[in-house]
């Protein structure tokens, strides 16, 4: 391997095939030998070494990025082709389908609408080639530690492109995953089935189209993703946690998904200058479970080791559609013209239908159902060694309490459109400016229990409009040398289904402003990139998930004054000399809370933000052996260090937090390429640190997501 880990352009930033030296803003595009480099399994377990992310939670869409943390509500933080919508929601997405990833910091919603203003990742899927290539791979995944000579699992996929007709106007490429495997927890898995067939057709010379298929499905055990720590007015900390090994999960828990996609992609060049663009894309999601969920502690036990349980049955259905279309313009005239135009539609759905929510074991709690468990028999499950032997299958109790407060079967409905125009304007060779403006409009309708006749909440109908301009300036001195300054906006409607702890859905959306300062180096002959920026973004009608102990659901939110992140980062990639290649990345992160509307509740002006560390730094260094008898053969060593950081932001209740402690992690791999064969072996956590990558809060409980202990992957590819 001897290509760039990062790529000199990202179209990802301005829709167009522009240098990332003359895009006034952070933008990252981690290419193909990046992957292979860095060599995982799911395109979450990339972001260590990704500069200004972090991992947040248990579902692709969970992360923190330049100090604000995404949800799965946030449809914009990871897009596919630039486009919403994953095909399953928990776990991350799979890198054998992926070309690239691009990342674009900021507040840029200006091409792309509703996104949070600390940026989004933007997945480039694999695509039909010309060239014939077929390639199997086969991996398996083996633990370190204690637990070394077990099999935790593997997969076996295909990846094969080339062209369908011999005047090769007819491109097709076939993506396939079976995987089964098991994780570090005690008794989980996740057997997944992975396929995406595309074909791409080329009438003429100056157009292009692309149809796109991807089916997922995972079938996993439900609750296996958390160790619990008591949330405390005077705080917890680690010492609460259980083995990482723990797993809070029934023999019966389970949890299936699966998502059909369909996308169209055209493009059609009038000519040198104008070209026209069209995508959709359309999700059908589905997912079901049967499991307990640990609520909460017993409030009768003083130790903390007590958990409560509640069987919860649910059936949920989301579908997104998103279509977008622009035209992009080359020309002079007072300046040489980049000029984008361009509209947006989509239109989401989402039905929530629990069909069991029922505390099992609290009768002490004032929402207890005797119809759910008429006996009010108590089964006891600790923190440090559960056991669910004795407790039967959630079949056996009932359906529990279904009412609104329980939101048995609620629906939501969402249409988005936007327009928007920008133009990057050239003066001679050392002078550029970035102007831009969009319209944006939300409308959504969250339906009041559809199970109960009217009226019990009421609907409750949501409109929001908002102007979003972007402007920057860039100088460049020298071809190889560019400084830049912005200032962009961002624009995030309310996450479907989100009520306050009286049940209501009237929020604001979410707005931001960013700023920022950089420069930015390409030197000749691939030797190295460097950019280096500060920047501060100020959020306001920030929503949090509310500590109040009168929430009457699984989970109620809050909405904030204002949050403001700001900091420094630097990233940069190198090949001094042929057959090294590194990757570099630092930043530091200030993201808090400057303002509270309430000061009786809620996070209090000063407080960090949730899984944002202050200080996170990484490195990674392959060499591949040029020639001589170890020709073929390379190494890689990576280094990550992520500071401490809190599951959640102090309140007047909560005069401290759950920290998650510092940790540095380092990971090893091995390659041998030699045509057509090509062996990695990947040794994840080197010195099998035990770290806490991520942390959450619910109902009086911290959810803490454990990091990956030492663990092998040995992968072997044939190409043909």
């Amino acid at each position: 391997m001897t290509g760039r880990l990062i790529a000199s352009g990202a179209e990802s930033a301005t829709k167009q095939n522009i240098s990332t030296l003359d895009t006034p803003f952070s933008v990252s595009a981690y290419t193909s030998d990046f992957l292979k480099t860095i060599h995982t399994t799911q395109v979450a377990d990339l972001y260590r070494y990704m500069t200004g992310l972090q991992k947040a939670g248990n579902t692709g869409y969970d992360l923190t990025l330049r100090g604000f943390s995404t949800s799965d509500s946030d449809r914009n933080t990871i897009l596919v082709d630039g486009l919403p919508g994953l095909a399953v929601r928990f776990g991350s997405p799979p890198t054998v389908g992926t070309d690239h990833i691009e990342v674009v910091k900021g507040a840029a919603s200006l091409l792309y609408g509703a996104v949070q203003p600390g940026g989004f990742v933007n997945m480039v899927t694999k695509k039909p080639q010309a060239q014939a290539l077929n390639e199997i791979s086969v991996r398996g995944t083996f633990p370190g530690g204690d637990r070394a000579g077990r099999v935790l699992g593997g997969d076996i996929s295909l990846d094969s492109t080339g062209a369908v007709s011999a005047s090769g106007n007819l491109l097709y490429r076939f993506v396939g995953q079976v995987s089964n495997d098991r994780t570090f927890r005690d008794n989980s898995y996740e057997r997944g089935f992975y396929l995406s067939p595309s074909l791409t057709w080329r009438p003429d010379e100056a157009t292009s189209v692309t149809g796109q298929i991807e089916y997922r499905q995972i079938h996993s055990n439900y609750a296996s993703l958390f160790l619990l720590a008591p949330r405390l007015p005077n705080g917890s900390d680690v010492s609460y946690l259980a083995d990482i090994r723990t797993n809070y999960m029934a023999p019966t828990d389970h949890l299936h998904e699966r998502g059909l996609i369909e996308t169209l992609f055209v493009e059609h060049r009038f000519s040198d200058a104008i070209k026209w663009n069209f995508s959709f894309r359309n999700v059908d999601h589905h997912d079901s479970a049967s499991a307990y969920d640990i609520t909460r502690y017993d409030n009768k036990d003083p130790t903390f080791k007590t958990l409560d349980l509640r069987a919860r049955g649910q059936l949920n259905r989301r579908t997104y559609v998103f279509g977008d279309t622009y035209l992009t313009a080359h020309f002079t005239g007072f300046g040489d013209h980049r000029m984008i135009i361009g509209a947006s539609l989509g239109h989401e759905l989402d039905n929530f239908d629990r069909t069991q929510f029922c505390a099992i074991n609290s009768p002490q709690s004032p929402k207890a159902d005797p119809t759910c468990n008429p006996t009010a028999a108590q089964y006891t499950v600790t923190v440090n060694h559960p056991d669910f032997s004795q407790i039967p299958a959630p079949s056996s109790f009932g359906p529990g309490v279904i009412n609104p407060a329980s939101r048995s079967f609620n629906r939501v409905s969402g249409w988005g459109s936007g327009a928007y125009i920008s133009d990057l304007i050239g003066f001679g060779d050392h002078l550029k400016l970035s102007l831009g403006v969009r319209y944006a409009h939300e409308h959504q309708i969250n339906y009041a229990d559809l199970n109960e006749p009217p009226p019990v909440l009421g609907d409750a109908t949501l409109n929001s409009s908002a102007v979003l301009p972007q402007a920057g300036v860039i100088i460049e001195p020298t071809k190889h040398l560019s400084f830049y300054a912005s200032y962009s906006t961002s624009f995030s409607p309310v996450p479907p289904g989100t009520q306050d702890v009286n049940g209501s859905f009237k929020f604001k959306p979410t707005r931001g402003k960013g700023y920022e300062l950089g420069a930015k180096t390409q030197l000749p002959g691939n030797i190295a990139t460097l950019t280096a920026a500060l920047f501060r973004i100020d959020q306001v009608n920030v929503i949090v998930p509310s500590a109040s102990s009168a929430c009457s659901t699984a989970s109620c939110s809050e909405q904030i004054g204002a949050a403001r992140s700001e900091g420094a980062e630097i990233e940069g990639t190198a090949n001094p000399v042929t057959g090294l290649t590194l990757i570099a990345g630092y930043a530091h992160t200030n993201a808090r809370v400057v303002k509270n509307a309430d000061t009786t509740s809620g996070p209090l002006p000063g407080g960090q933000l949730p899984n944002s560390p202050k200080d996170a730094a990484h490195v990674f260094s392959r060499y591949d052996i040029q020639d001589g008898m170890l020709s073929g053969f390379g190494f890689g060593l990576g280094y990550a260090h992520v500071s401490d950081r809190i599951a959640y932001t102090t309140t007047p209740s909560l005069v401290k937090s759950f920290v998650l402690p510092a940790y540095d992690v380092f990971d090893l791999g091995l390659y041998y390429s030699s045509k057509p064969v090509e062996v990695t072996i990947k040794v994840n956590n080197l010195f099998n640190r035990i770290y806490y990558s991520s942390g959450t809060v619910t109902q009086g409980k911290v959810n803490v997501q454990p990091g990956l202990p030492r663990t092998i992957l040995i992968s072997l590819s044939h190409k043909f």
